[in-house]
């Protein structure tokens, strides 16, 4: 369960554009994002799209020196070794692809870094980082379409938070919990943070048409199983393109199903990972469409069902930012809520066991006669 997929579109204000195709080279491929470089203690200036992709243009050579996509393919075969006559097997294969490459199919699953950076980034070349994402074809075409991508990450001029400990740690533990905390008076409205996220991935388990054939030889145990198996391994392929650092870093986030002090990806995916209602592929039923995205910063945000502040994702700048939705004090600590905050106490409760929390907020400790 990702963090605010209960949480309905009354509740949930998300900035997203539609746009106009990127710009293209010669061949007919997206040309490489801007890069950017410090241009004062608070702000970041990019060079424009068209100076990048002119220079793109002269010096073609460029395209092998960015990060490559990767196709997950699967070769589907005869088990020889099962016990029953006819059983497929299934054999994963990565192939690079170029970062510029567009024409994949709509609903295949791709590994691609956005924005792209060349193989050797840094985020002190980079500060305003890069994501890993295991998207669509179909989405990637999308990302590329916005108007004006890749701009530079807006930030408030001053830092006005810090990362500490949750002073009342929600949980039946009680053990101490990272938080984050105002460190000025913050005003309506006011940015506190925008951070783009490490790793973007769908919100649910998507495997392929290509599976129909073996899944109907299976029975519901198994079904899930071979899921599982199947989702584990397209996880661990985006995750591994992380940089060494980012993913010490991931591994230091929560996981609520960990089990014998071993932490996994996908589990850490769904305690941490937010909604991006600004990134869903349509033709797809339910949330079947929907991305979910884990920042390092953003990820230390706790619930509460009276929040005071929300995420907004901004596809220009392909991040998260952090708002403040009423006054804040100084040292008060930021919180969101995980779910519907409109829904009655007792399905509030019901709700937040799927995060391991029990809520203290006053709206929890006191209900409203009627349940809420």
């Amino acid at each position: 369960m990702k963090r605010g997929f209960l949480n309905s579109t009354k509740v949930k204000q998300v900035v997203s554009t539609q746009a106009p195709p990127a710009q293209l080279g010669d061949d007919n491929q997206a040309l490489p994002s801007p890069s950017y470089r410090v241009a004062s203690e608070d702000k970041l200036k990019a060079d424009t799209p068209g100076d990048e992709c002119k220079k793109a243009l002269k010096e073609k050579q460029k395209f092998s020196d960015y990060k490559k996509d990767q196709r997950i393919v699967y070769h589907l075969g005869l088990d020889t070794e099962a016990s029953g006559p006819g059983v497929l097997s299934t054999n994963q294969l990565i192939e690079d692809s170029p970062s510029d490459m567009l024409n994949y199919e709509p609903h295949e699953l791709i590994c691609t870094t956005q924005p792209a950076v060349p193989i050797d980034a840094t985020r002190e070349q980079y500060p305003d980082g890069w994501t890993e994402c295991l998207i669509t074809g179909l989405m990637k075409q999308t990302v590329l379409q916005t108007p004006s991508f890749c701009q530079p990450l807006s930030q408030p001029v001053h830092i006005s938070y810090r990362v500490g400990t949750a002073s009342a740690p929600n949980g039946p533990t009680l053990k101490p919990l990272l938080g984050l905390y105002a460190t000025k008076k913050l005003e309506m409205g006011d940015l506190i943070l925008s951070e783009r996220p490490v790793l973007i991935v769908p919100a649910m388990m998507r495997v392929g048409e290509i599976f129909n054939e073996l899944l109907s030889q299976l029975d519901n145990h198994d079904q899930s199983i071979f899921v599982s198996n199947q989702w584990r391994e397209k996880l661990e392929t985006v995750f591994g393109r992380l940089s060494k650092e980012d993913q010490e870093e991931f591994w230091k986030l929560r996981d609520i199903r960990q089990r014998n002090g071993k932490k996994s990806i996908d589990g850490i995916v769904k305690a941490n990972g937010f909604a991006i209602l600004g990134l869903v592929d349509p033709g797809l039923e339910d949330n079947d469409g929907a991305y979910s995205g884990v920042c390092l910063v953003l990820s230390q945000l706790n619930h509460s069902c009276r929040s005071n502040v929300e995420r907004y994702w901004d596809m220009s700048s392909f991040s998260m930012q952090l708002r403040a939705m009423r006054k804040i004090s100084n040292d008060e600590e930021l919180t969101v809520s995980y779910i519907n905050q409109l829904e009655p106490f007792a399905v509030r409760q019901k709700n937040l066991k799927l995060f391991d929390i029990v809520c203290t907020c006053q709206s929890c400790k006191k209900p409203k006669i009627g349940g809420h």
